[in-house]
């Protein structure tokens, strides 16, 4: 505390050093807290604030608030996500990103959902998302879960936006609201109606039926409502309308009063009366052939259906794992075979329905039920072409000349009756020819439910599944494989380094963080093809693929668009082989370098803490603001203050030794390091005449995430308050290398946040 002398002689004096101490008083009130860096924003032209302003502390912001109470809508509406959030004080706009995942079923790590920005300025405190701009009946984004998180900003002030909102299945998730799946009508199984049914919709409150009398769905007509707890609908027809095929389609309401895309067409009919029986013992010659092998197809063979009232034909249908509609695929069918030959693919479960017809004397037709049959029937006909095994991998074996071969069942092996065994090939070249290599006997699963076999080591590999029973005793050979080769080396990723290979005065993103670059050597043994380079912010999850082409060469420059400052990127270099396959990688963490004033924005999260931990200032009383006091970093050093008359003016020192307020952590070699994130040693003072004007002068230097200096000694004080100049910033790297050097960063940044 600065003493004052009571005896001075000379009532002159006396006055002198009360103006004195008046002028240090209202300097100390809005220096200690404020000229520091220059942290008061006041528009110097404008009329001089009263003592009584200068002891009202100003509100100061140092962050932007994260946007609260993130809505999205769930299931409302078929092409768009609507966006709602409590507006956040101070911001001006919004920026809007988006996550989403294939699976809803999935369990979601949100810290590794791959979000992207659909919106950059939003103005207002909602966001209409149109993920479809034709929703249809079978868009696979209706299964989607879409994860949204919201930053505030106030670009004009230049405050720190915020951070994120927070992300749950209750904040920000939400999804469109699907069409009704797996649409069906009854194919005479009543002389009296047709039964429609459908999956429900968890916020349908009820369903529109429609229904027309064309295959392609045009020209439907609504024909009724259902309540939402129901799933069917039992359309009566006439009896003129006996026998005649229909096509229905579903829609979804919601309790909002939206709805959705109509669902896939579903064709029904109703039995005429002396219909022929349903056909019986469908089956599918057990589902192995292979067209491309020269095999002549899938046979469809039932028992035949007997008439006395005329000829009967018969029409095949067909369904697959992959589409729920049905295909017509052959009518006017006079004998109780047909082999099928349409667009046939590996890996696809066919099912095939057949319709007895009879036609009368007159040319009267008279349909059958379907025969049964679909994913849901207990005895389908179902068929498959033999098909090769799937998620094959070749990895390292025992030693250096062989390699394990994993691979899962081929389609079909579910089937109790069905004995698969497996056939590997190799070749010396890519493009054949492949000679058996084994036929290895293998019957238990490992852990992952692969098969393993190791081999001798080849340059290339395919496999196939054989059947001794089958129409084909062996399936088309798989894609073709080859040993993955090592990890590189060695992994850097640059740590706040100035690169040599970009445009550097254009090359740093909008948050004003400049690129990393990545750099590998060759595995010891290997020759790579080319390279993934894989990128997150945890050391061992949630790795998405950067590149969108392999990477030759052993360097690449991360161009991140949604780069922070202070945070850190780990960065995964997977070695391929000339098939672009590969699993072996190695890991390594970096950050950009930030621009000059980002530096500044940085230095201050330091600095502003350090102002809190100081008490002086603080008091209510204005005497027991004068003095000095010594305080600690929350991570470690001191900080000295000491406020004190200087000649016909005052003088404010702020010493910085080892001091720190923040840490931050990597993982490396096994363990993580944390570290501070910036570590001050120096001086920020300030010094003021009677007219409170007057300038900062000292250095602090920094070590930490970003080294670097701060020197004060070209800013302006006017009217007891930051009014001018700029601080002098000079950056390094980890290892000393200089970045920049005398940048100027307008005053104005010091005041951000503030």
């Amino acid at each position: 505390m600065i003493l004052i002398q009571k005896n001075m002689a000379g009532g002159k004096k006396m006055q002198q050093k009360k103006f004195v101490l008046l002028t240090l008083m209202i300097f100390i009130f809005t220096s200690c807290a404020d000229w520091f860096q220059g942290k008061v924003a006041m528009d110097t032209d404008a009329e001089q604030s009263s003592l009584s302003d200068f002891l009202t502390p100003e509100v100061k912001i140092d962050q932007l608030e994260a946007p609260e109470q993130v809505l999205a809508s769930q299931g409302l509406y078929s092409g768009t996500i609507k966006l709602t959030w409590n507006a956040v004080d101070n911001a001006t706009s919004y920026t809007v990103e988006r996550a989403y995942v294939e699976d809803k079923t999935s369990i979601v790590n949100y810290d590794e959902l791959d979000f992207s920005v659909v919106s950059e300025y939003c103005a207002k405190t909602n966001y209409t998302d149109v993920i479809l701009k034709n929703p249809g009946s079978t868009n696979k984004e209706y299964d989607y879960r879409y994860y949204y998180k919201i930053t505030a900003k106030n670009i004009g002030e230049g405050y720190e936006e915020s951070d994120y909102s927070a992300v749950s299945e209750t904040q920000g998730c939400g999804w469109l609201l699907g069409s009704p799946k797996n649409t069906e009508a009854s194919k005479g199984t009543s002389t009296e109606y047709i039964r429609v049914t459908w999956d429900k919709i968890s916020n349908a409150v009820s369903y529109n039926i429609y229904r027309g009398e064309k295959s392609n769905g045009t020209s439907m007509e609504l024909i009724d409502s259902v309540y939402g707890n129901q799933n069917y609908y039992e359309n009566t027809v006439l009896t003129s309308e006996q026998g005649t095929e229909f096509y229905y389609k579903i829609s979804a309401v919601t309790k909002e009063g939206t709805v959705s895309a109509l669902s896939s067409i579903a064709m029904g009919y109703s039995l005429l009366p002396g219909a022929p029986e349903t056909p019986v013992n469908v089956k599918v010659n057990n589902g192995l052939a292979e067209i491309s092998r020269g095999a002549s197809g899938l046979n469809v063979m039932w028992d035949e259906v007997e008439t006395t009232t005329g000829t009967i034909s018969y029409s095949v249908y067909r369904t697959s794992s992959q589409d729920s509609e049905y295909t017509l695929l052959a009518s006017n069918l006079t004998t109780p075979l047909y082999t099928d030959k349409s667009g046939l693919k590996i890996s696809v479960y066919y099912y095939y329905y057949v319709q007895a017809v009879c036609t009368s004397d007159d040319g009267t037709k008279m349909k059958s039920p379907f025969s049964e049959s679909g994913k849901a029937s207990e005895n389908p006909a179902v068929g498959f072409l033999l098909s090769p095994p799937t998620e094959i991998q070749v990895l390292d074996g025992s030693d250096e000349d062989h390699v394990l071969i994993q691979w899962k069942d081929s389609i079909g092996a579910e089937y109790d009756s069905i004995n698969f065994t497996y056939a590997v090939y190799y070749s010396d070249n890519i493009d054949g020819p492949y000679v058996l290599l084994t036929e290895p006997s293998v019957t238990e699963k490992n852990s992952e439910d692969y098969y393993e076999f190791e081999v001798e080591k080849k340059a290339y590999y395919k496999l196939t599944t054989k059947n001794p029973d089958g129409t084909d005793t062996e399936s088309v050979m798989s894609v073709t494989y080859a040993p993955m080769p090592s990890a590189p080396s060695s992994v850097t990723a640059s740590k706040t380094q100035k690169l040599s290979i970009v445009d550097w005065d254009t090359s740093y993103n909008s948050n004003n963080v400049y690129p990393v670059q990545i750099e590998w050597t060759l595995p010891e043994k290997d020759v790579p093809a080319a390279y993934y380079i894989y990128r997150s912010t945890s050391p061992d999850s949630g790795f998405k693929k950067i590149t969108e082409t392999p990477v030759t060469e052993l360097v690449y420059v991360d161009y991140n668009a949604k780069a922070k400052a202070s945070v850190i990127y780990y960065y995964k270099v997977v070695s391929l082989n000339n098939l672009y396959q590969g699993n072996k990688g190695l890991v390594d963490y970096g950050y950009g370098a930030i621009t000059p004033d980002q530096w500044m924005r940085e230095y201050n999260k330091t600095s502003l803490r350090s102002q809190e931990h100081l008490t002086l200032m603080h008091k209510p009383n204005d005497m027991d603001k004068l003095g000095k006091e010594t305080v600690s970093g929350d991570v470690s050093g001191t900080l000295y203050y000491n406020a004190a008359i200087a000649g016909l003016g005052a003088e404010i020192v702020m010493k910085y030794t080892d001091y720190a307020d923040y840490t931050y952590t990597y993982f490396t070699n096994g363990e993580w390091i944390e570290k501070s994130h910036f570590v001050f040693n120096g001086n920020s003072d300030t010094s003021s005449n009677m007219s409170a004007n007057g300038n900062m002068k000292g250095t602090v230097t920094c070590t930490g995430m970003y080294p670097g200096s701060n020197y004060y000694n070209n800013l302006e004080i006017k009217s007891g308050a930051a009014g001018g100049g700029y601080y002098t910033i000079s950056a390094q790297d980890l290892e000393g290398n200089e970045i920049y050097s005398n940048e100027q960063v307008n005053w104005k940044v010091g005041e951000e946040g503030r």
